[in-house]
């Protein structure tokens, strides 16, 4: 690495941020055991002495690291060995032709059978638990949206927002729901079905205080819910609702088992693939957020049993919840599969509403004992290094499949594997023209995404788990 250190300072310049940057960068790459026990502070100091040339304040230096924050954080932390899980001792009901297997990844999911493409492989018709969207908390107070599933009540034709509706719309919307007597007489929460209603189980324990009852202190559930909306947070008041669920489950407890059982690690051990120990700029706001949450999330509940005697297990329901959720819900079978970038599955909605549940369907031919995968990221046009470093941060893992195998090395014996997965496809596809098809390699060539299904139809991709707080 280049040092700058100049005693005659006649020449002082200010310099940009790619230069600051790609100085940080060398810095770190010449000293990487100096540069892990450095703060921002002494970091900032270090750098001015080998540059006493430039001009740069203290707070632009942090202002800079904190708009590039990932630059300064550890680039090769995994966290896969942390995470852990185990087949529950309870039935899944999975389908017949589908087993669970323990391996080098953890639970896996695979076929008894050989699956034709544009399969249906398995349903969900309900989570195991439903979580709404936080963003329409507040509407959802407000009977704006349905207290229960979260989907507006009422949208006008050109897709305007609920505050450009008429009162009296509104006024006629309430008065046909209270006919359908699916308002509720303690507060102005609205459901927009039967259905939401009848599987609104903890409204009443949550949202009114006159309903006695000797687990939950809905006074301390309405802070800890409008605490996660302040900041944001769709994990925390995530887990609350689940930690109800577990609490109100029937037994034997089969919420709490499958729970239990799923893929978990502490969102503190996450957080540091992505945040370095040592960047005060992130740490401090985000431990104050968690021992507030802590605090808040244990005076909800009555009893000593449905509390968390410290914060490393309040953590790792969080972390839990950020690995398996589903577009914010979590499925008992969809969380046991595992990713790859060239997936032999993908997840489609059965309907309009968030409660009407997931599909999973094959995209190919897949054969007997074959794991099944989906796609895990946002979005799969990504290049390789984009893609491995989503899955590192939010996943913890180094995606090992035949398309990144494929696109470090597109000479190698695994270009032939994947070619023929991929005209395996195209066989199988009625009215395909193969010789239209580009080949495999052209289409990684440039690191854009491709897919193995049936023309015509469209993926739907996997929400990414969100790295939340």
């Amino acid at each position: 690495m280049e040092i700058r250190n100049n005693d005659n300072v006649k020449d002082q310049i200010s310099p940009n941020e790619i230069e600051i940057l790609e100085f940080i960068k060398s810095f770190k790459n010449s000293n990487i055991d100096e540069f892990k026990k450095l703060t921002i502070n002494k970091l900032f100091q270090s750098i001015k002495s080998l540059n006493n040339n430039w001009l740069i304040s203290e707070k632009r230096f942090k202002s800079i690291l904190k708009k590039y924050e990932y630059l300064i954080y550890p680039e090769n932390f995994y966290y896969s060995s942390d995470i852990k899980s185990f087949i529950p001792s309870i039935d899944l009901n999975l389908p017949t032709n589908l087993y669970l297997k323990l391996n080098s990844k953890g639970k896996s999911l695979f076929t008894k059978t050989s699956i034709d493409s544009n399969s249906l492989i398995f349903q969900e018709l309900e989570p195991l638990f439903f979580i709404p969207p936080l963003d329409h908390l507040n509407l959802m107070k407000l009977g704006k949206a349905c207290i229960y599933c979260g989907n507006l009540l009422l949208i006008t034709n050109d897709q305007s927002s609920l505050s450009s509706i008429t009162q009296s719309k509104r006024k006629n919307l309430k008065k046909s729901n209270i006919l359908n007597k699916l308002d509720c007489n303690s507060c102005q929460g609205i459901w927009c079905s039967i259905n939401c209603k009848k599987k609104d189980i903890l409204h009443q324990y949550l949202r009114h205080s006159t309903h006695h009852n000797n687990k939950i202190k809905s006074s301390q559930w309405l802070k800890f819910e409008n605490f996660c909306l302040e900041n944001n947070w769709q994990a925390g008041f995530a887990i609350g609702l689940i930690q109800s669920y577990i609490i109100f489950d029937d037994f034997p407890p089969k919420k709490k088992i499958i729970w239990d059982s799923l893929a978990t690690v502490g969102q503190d051990i996450r957080y540091k693939a992505k945040f370095s120990n040592n960047n005060e700029l992130k740490e401090e706001k985000t431990n104050e957020i968690w021992s507030n949450g802590f605090e808040l999330f244990n005076s909800i509940f009555n009893q000593l049993e449905n509390q968390f005697d410290d914060l490393s297990k309040y953590l790792q329901m969080i972390g839990t919840y950020n690995l398996n959720n589903f577009n914010g819900s979590i499925y008992s079978i969809q969380s046991n599969l595992n990713h790859s970038c060239i997936p032999n599955c993908k997840i489609e909605f059965i309907g309009n509403n968030l409660i009407e549940g997931i599909k999973l369907i094959s995209k190919r031919d897949i054969m007997i004992d074959e794991e099944l995968s989906i796609n895990y990221l946002n979005n799969s046009n990504h290049l390789l290094v984009e893609r491995q470093e989503e899955l590192r941060i939010k996943y913890g893992f180094k995606c090992n499949c035949d398309r990144c195998k494929l696109e470090i090395n597109p000479n190698g014996s695994i270009a032939k594997k994947v070619r023929k997965l991929s005209m395996n496809s195209d066989n199988n596809n009625i009215g395909n023209n193969n010789s239209e098809r580009p080949d495999i390699i052209e289409l990684t060539k440039d690191m854009k995404d491709f897919e193995l299904n049936v023309d015509g139809i469209q993926p739907i991709r996997r929400k990414s788990v969100r790295f939340d707080t």
